[in-house]
């Protein structure tokens, strides 16, 4: 804990002690005066490591980023630091992580958790601290919906990704009938679930609904089951690592449907793991900013490169903004969790992702879902379909 805050805090309790039992109210808001932007942190919780770090480590960086350009711009405010908290993409492991970031009363956001099984994990915990939470990548549709005051994201939900998902698949590419494979975790299982729900009112026949175990290498029963019963496509709610040796040992197995999976899947290793061949063809969509397509995308590509020398994922625009408005929040006087968490709810400002203003649940507004299509060992805008809000 810094010196002013331990400082503020001692203040703060002498005055409740004579006081008794007053309740002035504006304890929050004093300590946020008091404070300077170097007084406080933030903090990312995500996998960092493990089988699914892609999507940690590109929104990590996006924070990294994010803190850089603003500190260049806003150089009388800055930030103490920002401390990581690695899930390794484990639920499990997110209460005591966050139970940390909690106890650091220095953390006045957090950045994350990644996962929406991480967010289900972490959110009761951050809820009852006070610690305000914006996700870049938990899509889960149903975090939303929990009463949690301090939730956040910075990306569109499952509901509005698989709406433009089937939209597209129904319309454009005329699929009849589909078989759907899923992970069995909270993002995976729930976006299998809108995905049945949502193209069986299409019309089309859902012939095979299969779980499968993340952990495993083989999914030879899974492939016997797709093949046998020949869907025109195949949905996987899968992120990239199941998703990528689903698709390879269907095509070994001389599959020809159609491979289609969520934002999950989007990372340059889902391409290496299936293989180029195998890769080619499939489908991935995401309620984000278009990759290569959304405004300003060529200066942000060119500052990422220079960085980390590699190009923007998926939601690395939208851990971009996540941190943004954290640090805006901060610059403009908020320096305590309370005040913090009230300047996100009624936050109006436009990001690299688009329009950033959170609704009662704390989603954004996505009215447009990307289709990617993996050409050419990688990953394609073809196609932006509006979705009505």
């Amino acid at each position: 804990m810094t010196r002013k805050r331990a400082v503020v805090g001692f203040a703060a309790l002498a005055l409740a002690m004579s006081a008794c039992s007053l309740n002035t109210g504006g304890t929050q808001e004093e300590d946020s005066k008091d404070l300077a932007c170097g007084d406080v942190k933030l903090a990312y919780i995500g996998p960092l490591t493990g089988a699914s770090q892609t999507f940690g480590t590109t929104a990590f960086d996006g924070v990294k980023l994010a803190r850089k350009d603003f500190e260049k711009k806003n150089p009388d405010c800055k930030i103490a630091g920002i401390e990581r908290f690695d899930t390794q993409g484990d639920p499990g492991q997110a209460p005591a992580l966050t139970q940390k970031a909690v106890g650091n009363e220095d953390i006045v956001g957090v950045v994350g958790p990644g996962f929406s099984g991480e967010v289900k994990a972490a959110l009761p915990i951050l809820d009852e601290a006070g610690v305000p939470s914006i996700t870049s990548s938990a899509t889960n549709a149903d975090l939303s919906k929990q009463g949690w005051k301090v939730f956040h994201r910075t990306v569109g939900n499952d509901d509005v990704e698989t709406t433009g998902l089937v939209d597209y698949l129904v319309d454009d590419q005329e699929i009849k009938t589909v078989a759907v494979v899923d992970n069995g975790q909270a993002y995976g299982k729930g976006s299998a679930d809108l995905f049945i729900g949502k193209i069986k009112k299409k019309g089309v026949k859902v012939v095979l609904n299969d779980s499968v175990d993340a952990a495993n290498q083989d999914y030879s029963s899974t492939v016997i089951a797709v093949n046998a019963k020949k869907p025109d496509a195949v949905f996987c709610g899968c992120l990239y690592p199941e998703a990528g040796r689903i698709v390879k040992q269907l095509r070994s197995a001389n599959s020809k449907a159609t491979f289609v999976s969520p934002a999950g899947a989007y990372s340059p290793d889902f391409i290496k793991d299936a293989g180029a061949s195998s890769a080619e063809g499939a489908y991935v969509s995401a309620a984000s900013a278009p990759i290569g397509k959304f405004p300003g995308y060529e200066k942000f590509a060119a500052a990422w490169e220079k960085e980390y020398d590699t190009v923007p994922d998926v939601y690395s625009p939208e851990a971009y903004d996540a941190a943004t408005a954290y640090l805006t929040a901060i610059k403009e006087g908020n320096r305590t969790r309370s005040s913090i968490n009230t300047w996100l709810d009624k936050a109006d400002f436009d990001g690299l992702s688009g329009r950033i203003r959170f609704s009662d649940g704390g989603d954004v507004d996505r009215d447009e879902v990307t289709i990617y299509r993996v050409e050419d060992g990688k990953f394609k805008v073809i196609a932006q379909v509006p979705v009505a809000s």
